[in-house]
């Protein structure tokens, strides 16, 4: 049940699923226990007797007249305390908060000693949640601290059960006592704003093609670009009007413009440098959804004027462009599929839809007609996958990756339906029973979409090569920045490759912002909990595989296998090259790597786009 519970900063004021989170009268609902270890099985049961203590205290408290202390004597891990809560329907997979104040009272306490962890139908068939933020942090005695975390709550269940689960990750058995009040756990309230990005540099392209320089920084304020462009001339430049291109990706939108005539609406200004001389003023109009155009005033009159908008500032006027001489340009404009409010921060929609299944029962299936079966489960949020159909819960983006394999070679297409309708092509395999395909598609919530392939066979139940994952990316909304968890690495040291089933390490970094890659080891190391995309891509030097050579990759989590893809050689002498991305569903401390095994030994080949691994949070 939930109560009109206390108005806080990041919840919403009417919803608090822990009805005594106050400690205002007793310690009612509240329940210690000995379960588990590092983290809780159930959060209940065992024999807590004194090694644990959870008692109301009215001296000094952090609210009103009274809060909880928790202590713990020289416990060590496998003990805590437990609030058993049921959700409204409304809040089924969704993302909820687990906030509360705390105060280290005495003792010695070090971060992750106490831990939050949520169990899942905990009289049912318990599910073990670690949430977003579940080591509660240290701090000096008499600090007055706020923990929060966040958790997704699962599509068909309702009750849960919170533990303060005391961990001691470093088994030092410390004896503390922390002080715990206005214990909170709902739903986020959506807070609104415009959205404003930190400039940011691109290379313009622009008419003028020869003898000049194009410079660029661009940032967005709520649903407008606000851009600013330097073509710098070395010499004479092209002789033709100047219009400059919008960074790449991005679009004017014209519903939203009141003049959408090439040449005539106007979108800014801009300034003309004859060699640091003299300054011309310039006008800066729309030309189309992905290009400015740049216009100087009529020269017959006495104020700037745009009634010549036919010419747009050619390579002589208004003075022959030549070394030295600039044009800078300041416009804004709307950008189509941006507005003009956002939610904000990590107050977002960052519900993760993800269904992950494998396997099948050998099914023969029709070309064009069969809906490919995917009949294990290994991940499912929200059961938005039937075995053979993914119904979107959620609108928004989704990419969908698909592994099919079949009993016999086969030359076909791996396609994706939507609404029953062909909707594209995702991998052509030539004479193969190994098929891969990948795609991002846009669902509106209630849309169907399935996998079929155009050529008649059937189905292998391989389950570490016949699989399905569905992953949404983003909510509907337009989302703020917030924290990302990400890494890319490439290899380009021309890494040997043989059949032995080796992590391989790809040591030049191009982000991880986390600092999670080990370049010694090829190990990542989870460092919060979540939902996330690993992916790998290898192409090695040219090598001869025969139909039954092969290159293998496969992605591993805490050193079991958990994806893998096996490409087929067909004679040639040719780079060989896969990828593969999976989802996955994890943990702080969980660890990731990456192995490819070739049957005839061969190196990576050392270009820069052909050796990489990617490793992304897409949400809790």
């Amino acid at each position: 049940m939930s109560y009109l519970g206390p108005k806080t900063s990041n919840l919403d004021p009417i919803t608090n699923y822990v009805s005594n989170g106050r400690a205002y009268n007793s310690t009612e609902g509240w329940n210690t226990y000995q379960n588990g270890y590092d983290a809780p099985t159930t959060g209940t049961g065992g024999s807590p007797n004194s090694f644990v203590l959870w008692e109301r205290s009215t001296i000094s408290p952090l609210r009103q007249n009274a809060d909880f202390n928790i202590t713990s004597n020289e416990s060590g891990p496998g003990y805590g305390v437990s609030y058993d809560f049921t959700i409204d329907n409304a809040d089924q997979a969704k993302i909820l908060t687990v906030s509360f104040d705390y105060e280290v009272l005495s003792g010695t306490y070090a971060t992750g000693d106490l831990t939050v962890y949520i169990i899942q139908d905990p009289n049912g068939t318990p599910v073990v949640i670690q949430p977003a933020g579940y080591k509660i942090q240290s701090a000096t005695a008499g600090t007055k601290m706020k923990h929060v975390a966040t958790f997704q709550t699962a599509s068909n269940v309702t009750s849960y059960r919170l533990c303060l689960h005391i961990a001691d990750p470093n088994e030092n058995f410390n004896q503390f006592s922390l002080a715990v009040d206005n214990v909170v756990v709902g739903p986020q309230v959506v807070q609104y704003g415009s959205m404003v990005t930190d400039w940011k540099n691109f290379t313009p392209t622009g008419s003028w093609t020869t003898n000049t320089t194009y410079t660029g920084k661009y940032r967005i304020v709520g649903d407008v670009m606000e851009m600013r462009v330097r073509a710098l001339c070395s010499g004479a430049p092209t002789a033709t009007g100047l219009a400059v291109s919008l960074p790449s990706g991005f679009s004017i939108d014209t519903s939203k413009l009141v003049e959408t005539t090439a040449g005539v609406g106007s979108l800014g200004y801009g300034s003309a440098l004859n060699a640091g001389t003299s300054f011309h003023g310039l006008l800066v109009n729309y030309s189309n959804p992905t290009l400015v155009s740049v216009y100087v005033g009529a020269t017959g009159g006495t104020y700037i004027s745009n009634a010549n908008v036919t010419n747009a500032i050619p390579n002589a006027i208004p003075f022959a462009f030549g070394a030295g001489d600039a044009v800078d340009i300041v416009c804004s404009f709307p950008l189509l599929g941006f507005g003009a409010t956002v939610q904000m921060s990590n107050d977002t929609d960052t519900r993760v839809v993800a269904e992950i299944y494998k396997g099948n029962a050998g099914t023969a299936f029709t070309a064009n007609v069969t809906d490919i079966p995917f009949t294990t489960k290994e991940q499912s949020t929200h059961a938005a996958w039937s075995g053979t159909v993914f119904t979107a819960p959620v609108s928004g983006f989704y990419y969908v990756r698909a592994q099919v394999r079949t009993t016999a070679n086969l030359t076909s297409g791996v396609y994706l339906y939507v609404n029953g309708a062909s909707f594209a092509l995702m991998h052509v395999g030539i004479s193969t029973s190994y098929f891969d395909g990948d795609r991002l598609v846009y669902l509106n919530a209630g849309q169907t979409a399935s996998i079929r392939m155009d050529a008649s066979g059937t189905l292998q139940n391989d389950p570490a090569a016949h699989a399905v994952s569905w992953n949404r990316l983003s909510g509907p909304s337009a989302i703020a920045a917030s924290e990302t968890v990400a890494c890319k690495y490439i290899n380009t040291a021309g890494t040997a490759l043989t059949s032995a089933y080796d992590v391989k390490v790809f040591p030049t970094k191009i982000f991880d912002t986390h600092g999670s890659y080990n370049t010694s080891t090829g190990v990542w190391t989870c460092p919060i909990s979540g939902k996330y995309t690993a992916s790998l891509r290898c192409v090695t030097a040219a090598v001869t595989f025969s139909t039954t050579g092969s290159l293998s990759l496969v992605i591993r989590v805490n050193n079991i296998d958990t994806a893998q893809i096996i490409r087929y050689g067909n004679g040639a002498l040719i780079n060989q090259n896969d990828d593969i991305q999976t989802a996955l569903n994890l943990v702080a401390g969980d660890t990731v790597s990456f192995v490819v095994r070739t049957s005839t030994s061969t190196t990576m080949d050392t270009s820069s786009a052909s050796n990489e691994i990617n490793i992304i949070r897409v949400g809790n």
